[in-house]
C-alpha cells in the first residue's frame, strides 16, 4: 500500500515539474518576444534602435513595433522638424497590441521627452487597440480644433502621467487630449496647465466604458469660464474618479450629445473642484436619444469663491443618484436641478434626482430645485442665505437639517468630532470623505494622499510649468488642508492599506527642457 502511494506521488510530481518547466519556458519565450527600442531627436534611422544607438523618426520606428514592445523616447525636444510627430494608424502603418502584450510609447525619463508645436496635432493614434502612452510633456499653443494628443477610434488603451501645458491662449476650441469614438480607455495621473478649453475630452461618436482618474487641471486664469478637466460629451458607462480641477469651469462635465449618442450610466466619484464654477455638471444637449440617464455623483467636494459659481448642477438628467457630496461657498447654489434649457433639451419627461447625506454650506441657496422632482434624505444646509428652496418642510425632504457641521479647517473629509460623523442614513457620515482611492468605480482601502506629506499623486516636476507654488498639483493639498493647516488625517488612516501613494516628491533640481512656460 505504501509503495503504491509513493509511486503515485512520484508520478504526479514528475508531471507537475514537467508542466511547470513548460510554463516557465513559455513565460521566457513570451518575454523574449517583447523588445525595447529607443528614439531620439539626435538619433539616426540607420542605427539599431538601442539605448546607445537610437532611431530618429517616428515614421521609421512605429511600423517596427510589435505586441509587447516598448519605444522609449530619449530626453529632448520633439518639434516636428527633427523626428516628426507620431501619426499611428493600426489600419495602415502600425500593429495593434494585445491584452497581455500592449505596445508602449513612453519617455525614458518621465516628462523629459518634450513635444512642442503650434499648427498640427502632436500625437495621433487611430484605429488602434492596447496601447500605452506614458510620461510625455506636450505644449502648444494650438490653433482652433487641434489637440496635443488625439485618439480616434482607439480601444483598450492607457494615457498615463503626461504633462500638458499652454494648450492655447486665444480661447480657441482646442484641447490637451481628445478621444473620438473610443472604448475602455484609462486616463490617469495626467496634468494640464494654462488652457482655455478641455484637458481630457471624451466625445464625438461616443466614448464609452472609460476611466478618468487622479488627473489635475488648472487654467491659471487663461479663460476659466470655458475650461473643463474631464468631459464625456457624449458617452456612456464612463467614470471620473478622484480628479482635481482648480481655477476652471468644471472638473467633471457629462452631456448628452450629437448623432444619437446617449449619455447613460456615467459616474463622478471622489472629485474635487477648487475655485471652480461647479464640480459636477450634467446637461441635456442635442441628441436623438433623450435625456441623460442614471448618473451617479458621490463623495465629491466643491470649494468655490467664484462670483457666479455653483456646486453641483443637473440640467435635464433623469434618475440621478446624489450621495455624500459637500459644497462650500458657491455664489448661486450648492446643488440645483431643473429640466434643462428649452432650446437644448426638448424631450418629454422631467429631470429627477434622489440622494442622501449631502452637506451644503455658505451659498446663496443650499438646495435648489425649480423644476423636476427630487427626494433627499438626511441633508444638511448651513450658513446659506436660503438653506432650502423649496423649504425644508416640503415632502421632497426627509430629515432635512440646518446643523453647524463644525468642520474646522477640514475641507475634503469629515473630521473626528464633527456632528456630521455617523449622522446620515445607515449611520454614514453626512458630506464627502475623499481619503481613499476609487478604482474602476469601487472605493478601495488604498490611501489617496501621501501618508507623510499629504500630497496628491503626481508625476515629475518641470521647472516653470508645474512647480509654481499656489497653482500647481504638487502643493494643492495645502490649499485643501489635507494633513496640514490644522486638519490632520483621521486616527488610523490607511492602517492595513495595501499600497502607499504613488507621489513623486519634488526634486532638488527640476527638469528644464526648452523655454520655461510661466503662468500667464
Amino acid at each position: 500500500m505504501r509503495k503504491n502511494i509513493r509511486r503515485f506521488i512520484r508520478s504526479h510530481l514528475k508531471t507537475f515539474f514537467t508542466v511547470g518547466f513548460v510554463i516557465a519556458i513559455g513565460v521566457l519565450v513570451f518575454e523574449a518576444n517583447a523588445a525595447n527600442y529607443y528614439i531620439s531627436p539626435t538619433g539616426s534611422d540607420s542605427n539599431s534602435g538601442t539605448i546607445g544607438s537610437p532611431w530618429k523618426t517616428f515614421g521609421f520606428a512605429v511600423p517596427r513595433l510589435k505586441p509587447g514592445d516598448t519605444l522609449f523616447l530619449r530626453d529632448g525636444t520633439y518639434d516636428g522638424s527633427n523626428s516628426g510627430f507620431p501619426n499611428i494608424n493600426c489600419g495602415s502603418n502600425a500593429s495593434n497590441g494585445t491584452a497581455s502584450q500592449p505596445i508602449t510609447i513612453k519617455a525614458e525619463n518621465e516628462r523629459r521627452a518634450y513635444f512642442h508645436g503650434t499648427s498640427t496635432n502632436l500625437f495621433v493614434l487611430t484605429n488602434c487597440s492596447w496601447y500605452v502612452v506614458e510620461g510625455l510633456r506636450l505644449s502648444g499653443p494650438l490653433n482652433d480644433q487641434l489637440t496635443l494628443i488625439l485618439w480616434d477610434h482607439v480601444t483598450d488603451s492607457t494615457l498615463r502621467r503626461n504633462l500638458f501645458h499652454d494648450v492655447n491662449n486665444t480661447g480657441a476650441n482646442s484641447h490637451a487630449f481628445s478621444a473620438y469614438a473610443g472604448n475602455r480607455l484609462l486616463l490617469e495621473e495626467n496634468e494640464c496647465y494654462n488652457l482655455t478649453r478641455h484637458c481630457l475630452y471624451l466625445g464625438l461618436g461616443g466614448t464609452n466604458y472609460s476611466i478618468v482618474r487622479r488627473n489635475y487641471a488648472n487654467s491659471r486664469n487663461y479663460a476659466q469660464a470655458y475650461t473643463v478637466l474631464a468631459t464625456f460629451y457624449p458617452g456612456s458607462n464612463n467614470t471620473a474618479e478622484n480628479n482635481i480641477g482648480e481655477n476652471i469651469a468644471t472638473p467633471v462635465d457629462v452631456q448628452s450629445g450629437y448623432a444619437g449618442s446617449p449619455a447613460v450610466n456615467n459616474k463622478a466619484l471622489g472629485n474635487i473642484g477648487l475655485n471652480s464654477g461647479a464640480t459636477v455638471v450634467e446637461l441635456c444637449r442635442q441628441s436623438s436619444t433623450g435625456r441623460p440617464q442614471n448618473f451617479v455623483a458621490r463623495d465629491n467636494v466643491n470649494i468655490s469663491n467664484q462670483t457666479d459659481g455653483y456646486g453641483f448642477t443637473f440640467r435635464g438628467g433623469q434618475n440621478i443618484q446624489f450621495d455624500n457630496n459637500t459644497n462650500y461657498s458657491s455664489a448661486l447654489f450648492g446643488v440645483g436641478l431643473d429640466n434643462g434649457e428649452a432650446a437644448l433639451c426638448t424631450y418629454s419627461g422631467v429631470a429627477s434626482l434622489t440622494g442622501k447625506n449631502n452637506l451644503m454650506l455658505s451659498s446663496n441657496v443650499g438646495f435648489s430645485t425649480s423644476q423636476g422632482t427630487w427626494s433627499l434624505q438626511s441633508s444638511v444646509a448651513f450658513g446659506n442665505t436660503t438653506n432650502y428652496s423649496p423649504s425644508s418642510s416640503n415632502s421632497l425632504y426627509s430629515n432635512a437639517m440646518t446643523t453647524n457641521p463644525s468642520l474646522g479647517s477640514c475641507k475634503v473629509f469629515i473630521p473626528t468630532g464633527s456632528p456630521m460623523k455617523g449622522a446620515g442614513v445607515g449611520g454614514a457620515d453626512i458630506g464627502a470623505n475623499i481619503l481613499y482611492r476609487y478604482e474602476n468605480g469601487v472605493l478601495t482601502n488604498k490611501p489617496l494622499w501621501d501618508l507623510v506629506t499629504g500630497e496628491f499623486p503626481h508625476g515629475a516636476i518641470v521647472a516653470g510649468v508645474n512647480d509654481i507654488a499656489g497653482s500647481s498639483l504638487f502643493d494643492v493639498h495645502k490649499r485643501l488642508n489635507v494633513n496640514t493647516n490644522g486638519c490632520s488625517f483621521p486616527a488610523g488612516y490607511a492602517s492595513g492599506a495595501t499600497v502607499t501613494s504613488s507621489t513623486v516628491t519634488k526634486p532638488s533640481t527640476p527638469i528644464n527642457l526648452g523655454v520655461s512656460q510661466q503662468s500667464k
